[in-house]
């Protein structure tokens, strides 16, 4: 039968009623739906165990009003049979904005069905729903006690859940749903002795009518699990529901009428934020409904789930063997999980499916479809991303031939991926170094802006582009990932590979600091340590030589961070402040981007961070990680383990980038004499408060790295009111200078020598602060290093300091702030005074 005929048919689905009733022990739920004229369903929820104690205390109306909601969403497995154009509801009320979710949900939760029976769910009549008069609604306000209820299905992300919730420490139980073995394993495995079973019947008719050539298809299970959820919470009392849906559910499985079509749409992160405005609104203004992995893709919980052995032989997630509970080894979904896993596994993942996938020829166009070359649709199971099934491949094959074994017939399809390095710079080099090394016989290209205006047109000879964190998303590289090619970097490829623990270190100033003192407390303490990225070596020259027992300490610039689907071990947050707005937007982007340093981390991991900045507070409080927070107040810290005047670093900032340091070596149970011996050896870093030279007593710093005003600020409080000479200015990107002005203009600077972009807007931040400013301090414009060198000279009083802190980028005038900082040190060694 078509659309239109059974419309005509049913014109109407009316949402009649419910009834519950307690017996023994057990609250039964039956739905009263009837598809006009005579046809009815009435399917039913049974829960066990519920005491009739607990439903007086939760009391009728916020029981009904629980229920009457549940019945919205089991609604739409009934309607879709005819999708009849009226929706009748008379079991309870819905104002305008219900009705606005649930209109949303029928569309997005169903496009799959609308895509697969071809039905445009654009036009205007496909449904509309019809409320009886407003009644009172009463959502649920009692208490909830706070603990955990985690939903268990029996697939590797609930368990990766639940483990770690088990070791939180907390009361937990697991909620079940038509268990299966599987999932009744993994609930005991991880603790949950007795977990509370819920019992859902299809009514037959249903099938019946599917059968006779009625409409069928998928429907937005998650959502049923989430309504179904507030209301076991709320019988058990339970506040906190905890699903594992991850991140990977985002991506769709094609377009379609201009829509967005997701298999997983109620596993999205946009239906779990339009749940949880709903249900506080309408369900339970006390319950937490919440996806423990939202953060984290399938590849990284796969990862995660290969060390957890004692689920490895329960788990299962294959749909066509589900009711038998095994692994078919031939869907979609049986060889997305044997590639996510095999990376980690090895030839341990032929024994948790009973055969090797990766020899199977016959799977070679399903792992295509995966990918979705040729313009394939995504196939319509709960699989990976286009990137990750990528990513799996690749680091399998790696896999393969690290253990010395042949490349496997299905992986050798999908070994010779082109490879671009976008961006040919320190880092560009050292990725086709290792690339060269470990896949001759991979096709690597090479874009560098060197090449011309044009360079961008590479991109689409290629399959994976390896993309430096200096080069920006361009409109023609969101093209390609829109195509399906693989955007990633070297750090991404860093952390995929690498099994030592990662420590991450990101701020806005200072961070290049604190790693270097991190990894030279590390050393002291006889670690196997390395120290990489913008301050140490590029990470892939390092990667051969390293082992699971290594530590490698990474300096995390934003531009590194803003693409990273992975967080390091113990992540790092120095300070924030306005930078690099040019290329991230706004503030806010940029601090989303720096949220990435935490944002995959897991129970297991460690947050370390300066609790004074509200930024970083309200990043804490969204991470999973263990959380050390520091303060100005912890400057104590560091004078517990070493003397003050034996810190080789100026400036009280600079105590705030040491604790870190002794909080990480604590960490690690290194003595505190061998980090105190670190902190005393430490050299300063060039171009950061670096001595230059005393000429004529004149006294010259170098601080070039200070690209930002507070950075300056920083530097003038460090050095004290001896500063006499400032050179300021340069690159423009729209920052606020007068946190500077205020600085000048309550310290002892007389000459104020200013480079272009910024050193007009320097002057006037400066002038907001001091009458007769031109009487106080005198204005140099110039745009060259030596002219500046030489009129510091002239002006500067011996016994003074000329200080070069620019509180700017330098791109406008020198190719970085490197040649900035030592053409500085260069025209000061070189001066001769006058005789």
């Amino acid at each position: 039968m078509n659309f239109n005929t059974l419309r005509k048919r049913h014109s109407q689905f009316i949402y009649k009623g419910y009834q519950t009733v307690l017996e023994q022990g057990n609250l039964k739920i039956a739905f009263d739906f009837l598809l006009d004229p005579d046809i009815k369903f009435n399917p039913e929820v049974i829960l066990l165990n519920v005491s009739k104690a607990r439903l007086d205390e939760i009391g009728p109306e916020a029981l009904q009003n629980l229920v009457f909601n549940l019945g919205m969403v089991e609604l739409l497995s009934y309607w879709k049979a005819t999708c009849s154009p009226q929706i009748i509801i008379k079991a309870g009320f819905l104002n305008e904005e219900q009705i606005a979710f649930w209109q949303n949900l029928l569309i997005k939760g169903l496009g799959e069905f609308f895509y697969k029976n071809q039905i445009d769910f654009t036009q205007k009549d496909l449904v509309k729903f019809v409320r009886q008069p407003e009644r009172l609604q009463a959502k649920y306000a009692g208490h909830l006690q706070d603990r955990d209820l985690v939903l268990v299905g029996g697939g590797k992300d609930s368990a990766v859940t639940l483990e770690s919730i088990s070791k939180k420490g907390g009361e937990f139980n697991c909620l079940i749903l038509n268990p299966t073995d599987a999932a009744i394993k993994i609930a005991e495995v991880g603790g949950c002795k007795n977990p509370i079973i819920i019992r859902r019947t299809i009514d037959p008719k249903l099938l019946e009518l599917n059968g006779q050539g009625y409409l069928n298809g998928h429907t937005p299970f998650s959502a049923y699990l989430a309504f179904l959820s507030t209301l076991v919470g709320v019988l058990y009392d339970y506040k906190n529901l905890v699903v594992s849906n991850e991140a990977s559910s985002n991506e769709s499985n094609l377009k379609w009428l201009g829509q967005e079509i997701n298999h997983q749409y109620s596993k999205t992160t946009e239906f779990e934020h339009d749940f949880r405005d709903y249900s506080k609104k309408y369900l339970s203004t006390i319950t937490n409904y919440f996806s423990f992995l939202r953060n984290l893709g399938e590849l990284q919980i796969a990862e995660i789930f290969s060390k957890m052995d004692k689920y490895h032989k329960l788990f299962r997630s294959c749909n066509k063997g589900f009711k038998k509970g095994i692994w078919c080894g031939k869907c979609p979904k049986c060889v997305s999980t044997y590639l996510l896993l095999y990376p980690f596994l090895g030839s341990k993942t032929e024994k948790i499916f009973g055969k090797n996938l990766l020899e199977d020829e016959n799977l070679i166009p399903v792992v295509r479809g995966l990918l979705r070359e040729n313009g394939e649709v995504k196939p319509f199971e709960c699989v990976a991303t286009v990137d990750e099934i990528k990513t799996a491949i690749s680091l399998s094959i790696k896999r393969v031939k690290t253990d010395g074994q042949e490349i496997p017939k299905l992986l050798q399809s999908f070994e010779d991926q082109k490879t671009l390095i976008l961006g040919f710079g320190r880092e560009g080099r050292a990725t086709l170094d290792y690339f060269k090394k470990h896949y001759p016989n991979r096709k690597i290209g090479i874009a560098d802006q060197s090449d011309g205006e044009n360079y961008l047109e590479k991109l689409k000879d290629y399959d994976v582009i390896i993309k430096s964190p200096g080069i920006p998303y361009l409109p023609e590289i969101k093209e390609a990932k829109k195509q399906g090619k693989v955007i990633t970097s070297a750090t991404q490829f860093f952390f995929n590979n690498f099994k030592g623990k990662i420590i991450g270190i990101t701020g806005t100033k200072g961070k290049s600091t604190t790693a270097s003192l991190i990894y030279e407390v590390l050393k002291k303490g006889g670690m196997d340590a390395h120290l990489v990225g913008n301050i140490g070596k590029p990470a892939l020259d390092l990667l051969d030589n390293l082992n699971e027992n290594s530590v490698v300490v990474y300096e995390l610039s934003s531009f590194q961070l803003e693409d990273l689907d992975k967080s390091p071990h113990i992540g790092v947050m120095t300070n924030i402040y306005p930078e690099h707005l040019d290329r991230h937007g706004d503030f806010p982007l940029y601090v989303r981007a720096k949220n990435n340093i935490t944002k995959f981390q897991t129970s297991q991991d460690y947050l370390i961070y300066n609790q004074d900045i509200a930024e970083f507070k309200y990043i804490a409080e969204q991470s999973h990680a263990k959380k050390i927070a520091f303060s100005k107040k912890d400057k104590q810290m560091v004078s517990d383990v070493v003397h003050k005047d034996t810190i080789p670093l100026l400036g009280e900032f600079n105590l705030l980038n040491i604790v870190p340091a002794i909080i990480i070596g604590r960490l690690f149970k290194i003595p505190d004499e061998k980090i105190e011996e670190a902190i005393i050896n430490f050299k300063p870093l060039p171009h950061r408060l670096e001595f230059v030279a005393e000429i004529s007593g004149i006294r010259f710093y170098n601080d070039s790295l200070s690209t930002i005003p507070q950075s300056t600020v920083e530097a003038l409080a460090a050095l004290g009111r001896n500063v006499e000479t400032l050179i300021a200015g340069g690159y423009d990107r729209g920052i606020d200078y007068s946190i500077l002005g205020k600085a000048i203009a309550k310290s002892k600077i007389k000459n104020l020598i200013l480079f272009p972009d910024t050193g007009t807007k320097i002057w006037k931040a400066v002038s907001l602060k001091i009458k007769n400013l031109k009487l106080k301090i005198r204005k140099f414009d110039t745009d060259s290093m030596q002219d500046a060198v030489e009129i510091a000279f002239k002006h500067t009083t011996p016994g003074k300091i000329v200080l070069l802190s620019p509180a700017s980028t330098s791109f406008n005038l020198f190719k970085d702030y490197e040649d900035r900082g030592n053409q500085f040190k260069d025209f000061v060694t070189s001066f001769k005074p006058a005789d």
